[in-house]
């Protein structure tokens, strides 16, 4: 309660009064927005520990966290990398999608040692740019396929060691308030750098102890899983989980999206290929197959898919085998081209 009598005060300083009362409430509705972003993300993460496990889980906990940060502070595209004890990336999701490995890996490298993320790492204190063209920390990469005028990069860290780094941009100048910015640094990401952090050691100690069979009867990728093509009937990405023959074992609503179809109807596909255009079935089948008998333990591709309604949409598909509760399957991202 104000007991301030506002009566005794003069213009200008009634008019100062006015002022820090306003960011007073401002402050009080970004802490508002803090705490429902939080409860947002802790129930993503109920819903994959139950719909996924091992690197799977890791990695939609990283899209989350994505997800509702860029919601929070109004970001149009993000970036997150996860590091060991040596300060490595051992894992990551860039803003441009999915990539051939060793272009992407170049692409870290960049950033890590002349970027922002780098520099945030260097100082673990998070680092804001109000105009990429005049901050010497922001580097243009080649090829970029979006347009940032502004950054923010928050490190995730516990004690003294760096779990991770997330960039959030923009393509305005000087997006991103320093309110808000500090607010995000102080309340949302200690609560996510405690969850992520238990959730990789989590992921760590299920690896340790599960064998890997050399002989799987699951990498048989049938063509029978295949759709008769012959009947006709049939800037975030789309998260999925495969199975050798061919039915999802795991999509996100970003998937079904992609796709105009309800998440529900999507999930109860019996082909993953029904997503597939005619035209584009022989060869994606032929990759994932390769994948499946570890040929090619990972693969990116462009394909035309097929929406519900029947139009044709390119996009990009990323891979990689892994094992769901003891079965081979593929796992990775969809996104539009």
């Amino acid at each position: 309660m104000d007991d301030l009598d506002y009566s005794t005060l003069s213009q200008p300083e009634l008019l100062e009064r006015i002022h820090q009362l306003n960011a007073e409430r401002r402050r009080l509705k970004y802490i508002e927005r803090m705490t429902h972003g939080l409860h947002e993300l802790a129930r993503g993460v109920a819903t994959m520990e139950i719909a996924a496990t091992g690197r799977l889980r890791l990695k939609s906990m990283l899209l989350e966290i994505m997800r509702v940060s860029s919601a929070l502070l109004g970001a149009e595209e993000s970036s997150i990398f996860l590091l060991d004890e040596s300060e490595v990336v051992i894992e990551s999701i860039l803003a441009r999608g999915a990539m051939v490995r060793e272009r992407k890996n170049n692409l870290i490298g960049q950033v890590i040692d002349r970027g922002l993320a780098g520099w945030v790492m260097r100082h673990k204190k998070a680092g804001k740019v109000d105009e990429t063209t005049t901050d010497e920390r922001w580097i243009e990469l080649r090829g970029q396929p979006y347009k940032v005028r502004s950054a923010l990069c928050v490190p995730l860290i516990k004690g003294k060691r760096v779990l991770g780094l997330l960039t959030l941009m923009h393509g305005q100048p000087k997006h991103f308030s320093t309110p808000m910015a500090d607010l995000f640094v102080e309340l949302f990401t200690p609560q996510v750098t405690i969850a992520l952090d238990n959730l990789r050691l989590n992921v760590e100690l299920t690896e340790a102890r599960t064998p890997v069979a050399e002989n799987d009867d699951s990498l048989e990728f049938p063509v029978s899983a295949l759709p008769d093509v012959a009947e006709g009937k049939y800037e975030f990405s789309g998260l999925y989980i495969l199975t050798a023959n061919g039915k999802f074992l795991y999509a996100n609503p970003r998937l079904a999206e992609i796709f105009g179809y309800a998440f529900r109807d999507l999930v109860t596909l019996d082909s993953f290929f029904k997503l597939v255009a005619d035209r584009s079935i022989k060869a994606l089948h032929t990759q994932i197959s390769a994948c499946f008998q570890n040929h090619e333990p990972q693969f990116v591709t462009e394909f035309q898919g097929r929406t519900r309604n029947g139009d044709t949409i390119t996009v990009e598909m990323e891979g990689n085998r892994t094992r769901f509760y003891g079965k081979s399957t593929i796992m990775g991202t969809v996104r539009l081209v």
